[in-house]
């Protein structure tokens, strides 16, 4: 069933986006992980297995997201039974897999229940595809489907297993295993996967698992990671820290920029409950902006100082306001972020 319903969503949400003028969706969150999709686009309202679906494709189970380039997509898969990690490049066309690649892994890493084994996202510059396994460690496919090299780690010991997923900075693939007791952030040279750096983390003072599930960010031109206990930059060439700002954070979710603000949701279940920001219940927006009384709120009813909505996974809607630029999308309190507080930096005030 798993395996069913993961290839309903890759055949609904990647095949009824191919008029996309832009084409490439090339890492974990989209161009530079801003996840900032194709405005000039009109989307379908609905789709499923009935509605808006140009094909559907098998493909073994996986938490990571599809990698676009053109016309082809690659995606991470895990077989529970055969204990199989795959690599997989498929048609954006028709759904039919171009390609299968078996990940040499010799152990598994040990993952949480509901997580998976294949939970990173390929990245792409549309001349290699660029993989990071947490069972084993990076590997470099060509177009083709050939090997191109291989970077081995190891199965990564991260509690509740992996999250991250490589990115691209210049001509190096980044990665990191940030988990106590030796977090540290690497680099590889795409073209022959030879290691350019590596430079261990700060370990992380605080209580808890002390590890990071978050993805690096490249942001003018320096690598910004959300880790246990502060947000952290550093240089692309040799990676060195640049500077630092510390949080009550476990490190979980990726940072994400626009318009010269660094956002960064954090989130910590030993925070102290003194500092936790009193979030308002979306009903109380809904009674206050919702002109139509349709139960949503569209980017005409957003007011000019700006709403940001969270969703807690479990508890009840909430929203919190801050200033800042109009948003572009249409909120209902059917969201699903999973975030406790918010944080926005500016460059060149952190030190």
């Amino acid at each position: 069933m798993k395996k069913l319903a993961l290839s309903v969503f890759v055949g609904a949400c990647i095949a009824v986006c191919a008029e996309v003028v832009d084409d490439k969706w090339p890492q974990f969150r989209g161009p530079g992980g801003l996840g900032i999709g194709n405005d000039k686009v009109t989307l379908p309202s609905e789709f499923g297995p009935s509605k808006a679906l140009l094909w559907k494709t098998e493909l073994p189970v996986g938490h990571g997201s599809p990698c676009v380039w053109g016309e082809r997509i690659f995606v991470t898969g895990f077989d529970p039974t055969s204990r199989k990690l795959e690599v997989i490049s498929i048609n954006r066309k028709d759904g039919t897999i171009v390609w299968r690649r078996t990940v040499p892994a010799e152990e598994i890493e040990k993952v949480h229940e509901i997580s998976s084994p294949a939970t990173s996202t390929p990245v792409t510059d549309g001349e290699k595809i660029y993989v990071y396994i947490g069972s084993y460690g990076i590997l470099a496919y060509e177009w083709n489907g050939n090997l191109a090299w291989k970077y081995p780690m190891g199965a990564s010991k991260s509690p509740y297993g992996s999250g991250t997923s490589p990115v691209l900075a210049g001509d190096l693939v980044l990665v990191t295993r940030d988990y106590a007791p030796d977090p540290y952030m690497l680099a590889v040279r795409k073209k022959d996967g030879e290691l350019a750096w590596k430079v261990d983390l700060v370990n992380s003072p605080q209580m808890g698992p002390k590890t990071s599930h978050a993805t690096p960010v490249v942001w003018r031109d320096q690598i910004v990671l959300n880790r246990p206990s502060e947000v952290s930059a550093y240089a692309p060439k040799d990676g060195k820290r640049l500077w630092w700002f510390p949080t009550a954070s476990a490190g979980t979710s990726t940072p994400s920029a626009g318009d010269g603000v660094l956002y960064v949701n954090a989130f910590s279940i030993m925070a102290d409950p003194a500092g936790m920001v009193e979030l308002k219940p979306f009903s109380y927006a809904l009674e206050k902006y919702d002109t139509n009384k349709d139960g949503k709120l569209s980017e005409s009813e957003v007011p000019a100082d700006d709403l940001y909505f969270l969703k807690r996974a479990g508890m009840p809607d909430n929203l919190i306001t801050y200033r800042g630029r109009t948003s572009r999308s249409s909120f209902s309190s059917e969201g699903s972020m999973q975030t406790r507080t918010v944080s926005s930096m500016r460059p060149n005030t952190i030190v």
